[in-house]
């Protein structure tokens, strides 16, 4: 594994042909291979990996496993919690199929010698360097694991990823680990984070990689690593960008585009002289799940083309409502419409702030309070703190969110939204509120429409001029989930006071995009007929349900909420 050694100990010079990309392989070899398992990490060893990316949970009896969901039932097929297992209750349930983490470091190749090491032809696993990801971490499972390496010697070929939480609980363990951080956002860590973390990476998803992203680290003295890249075109990319390392549940694709690469001459860029990628469509791992959450089954989604397609001498919506909330994704054109809208109607402002308050607010009742796993977020907007998915899996991590958007701007930040719990699932499409079959069809298999659904349209039936068609929609939207789900809306009006919110829309109008309108408590109604209504009704979406933690004294807006339940 010479290639990947010089990576991660040497540094050299990333713009010339030393520089080296280590090819990591994602659980092991999980499209050939069951996940986390000896054979998945061998298969991908044979197939070209540097390092095997695995996950690490402790049992009930605190034994550290490969398993990366908290329970087995995707895998496995049984609904049972690692937590409140034993290691032999675990051995029995999946035949000694969940190898623990000492088997992992220790094994060899059964058709190979043991002993074997990263640099020789033996694919076992005893000589194979691991990124061991620590999802569910706590101070003590990270003692616990990292106890387990020293005691197995292998230190010096494991390196550990998770956020920040979980590798300040290494860096207390062990003052000598090699860290990889996973951040989520295109904004640098904090140094005082960096200090006390000390990591030697810092792990990206992979759409949130640019070249200037990967400058910038390089400068700070950072390797700059990226998961989970599943197509040819996203790993050429990846290369281009300069990354040091890249996360695949494709290893042997991404180990050929490195072949090919490191036998060029210097400054060659892998490009358009190459065949185009093959485009996979999503496939189903062992537990009949669709392997694209977090992963990059498809590479439709053309970020340079849809920026491509962003107006910044016009304002729009989404931007000057990033603006309202302090945001900083919009342009000077949407600040001054922003202004000049403030000026007119001054509590345009309260307005955002008690939408995007409501929504927390709803969102925690229905998954802490009504047990819902399942949220349809339509007219998502840009990515800002307390996203759909981070209040719902920050209460049931399983939680599986859809988010909807056609906006240029949004679809450009769409990688930076899909960061969810390790557990869940969070996925992005783009598509257009006036076609909600056309939504549905997106959906799946990522929300499972035989189940409970969240549909939430928070701010978005108001760009939806005609009430018939906007009736329409929610009709539809409602009629394709069961019994038990639920609507959540917002929506303007002028029948709540806001001095100047009529001149305020004449005024967006006439100068931004797209055009809006206000209903009255009688539309409203007719949006949520046949529903029943979660006191308090429909409300000011300030009042409905107010936290007094968060929201006591909140001044009641121009903006009706309301939550209902599907009979």
């Amino acid at each position: 594994m010479a290639r990947a050694l010089t990576m991660a100990g040497d540094r050299t010079d990333r713009d010339t042909a030393a520089r080296t990309v280590v090819a990591v392989g994602h659980r092991g070899d999980p499209y050939r291979v069951r996940e986390n398992t000896l054979p998945s990490v061998r298969s991908a060893r044979r197939r070209g990996a540097d390092a095997v990316e695995i996950d690490v949970r402790l049992t009930r009896d605190g034994v550290p496993v490969l398993l990366h969901d908290s329970t087995l039932k995707r895998l496995w097929g049984h609904d049972r919690r690692l937590a409140e297992l034993t290691y032999e209750e675990l051995r029995a349930l999946t035949d000694g199929g969940v190898p623990t983490l000492r088997e992992a470091l220790t094994a060899a190749d059964p058709d190979g010698a043991p002993g074997g090491n990263a640099g020789s032809g033996n694919a076992g696993t005893d000589g194979t360097r691991f990124m061991v990801d620590l999802p569910g971490a706590t101070e003590e499972s990270v003692r616990t694991i990292i106890g387990t390496v020293r005691d197995c010697d292998a230190a010096e070929r494991v390196y550990y990823c998770a956020g920040p939480g979980a590798m300040l609980a290494v860096r207390a363990a062990d003052a000598r680990a090699e860290i990889a951080m996973t951040w989520t956002t295109l904004a640098p860590p904090r140094p005082a984070l960096l200090a006390a973390v000390r990591p030697r990476w810092l792990n990206y998803r992979f759409g949130l990689v640019s070249r200037e992203l990967a400058d910038r680290n390089h400068r700070d003295g950072l390797l700059v690593s990226a998961w989970t890249a599943d197509t040819r075109r996203s790993m050429r990319r990846l290369i281009a960008h300069g990354v040091d390392s890249v996360t695949t549940n494709r290893i042997d694709v991404l180990a050929g585009l490195l072949g090919t690469r490191r036998s060029r001459a210097p400054g060659h860029t892998v490009g358009d002289d190459e065949p185009p990628a093959v485009i996979d469509g999503p496939s189903r791992d062992h537990g009949g799940r669709d392997r694209s959450r977090g992963a990059d089954v498809s590479d439709d989604h053309d970020y340079p083309r849809a920026a491509g397609r962003i107006r910044s001498d016009i304002a729009h919506n989404a931007r000057v409502w990033n603006y309202w909330l302090g945001g900083k994704d919009n342009y000077l054109v949407d600040r001054a419409v922003g202004d000049r809208i403030t000026g007119m109607y001054p509590s345009i402002g309260e307005v955002a702030r008690a939408d995007r308050a409501f929504l927390g607010r709803a969102v925690r009742h229905l998954a802490g309070d009504l047990g819902v796993r399942q949220f349809l977020d339509i007219g998502t907007g840009l990515p800002t703190v307390d996203n759909t998915h981070e209040v719902a899996q920050r209460i049931a991590p399983e939680s599986r969110i859809v988010y909807v958007d056609n906006d240029p701007i949004v679809l450009a930040h769409a990688r930076a939204l899909l960061t969810g719990s390790a557990e869940g699932v969070t996925e992005y499409i783009d598509a257009d509120a006036h076609d909600p079959d056309g939504i549905l069809a997106g959906v799946e298999p990522t929300l499972d429409l035989r189940q409970p659904v969240a549909v939430i349209l928070l701010g978005i039936l108001n760009f939806v001029l005609d009430t018939d068609e906007a009736r329409s929609i929610v009709r539809t939207l409602l009629a394709a989930v069961p019994s038990g789900s639920f609507l959540v809306l917002t929506h303007p009006t002028l029948e709540l006071g806001g001095d100047g919110n009529a001149e305020a829309m004449r005024f967006w109008n006439e100068n931004a995009t797209p055009p809006i309108t206000a209903r009255g408590r009688t539309d409203i109604e007719s949006f949520v007929a046949g529903l029943e209504l979660l006191e308090p009704g429909i409300v000011s979406c300030a009042r409905w349900r107010p936290d007094p933690r968060r929201d006591d004294g909140a001044a009641e807006v121009a903006q009706f909420g309301v939550v209902a339940r599907k009979p």
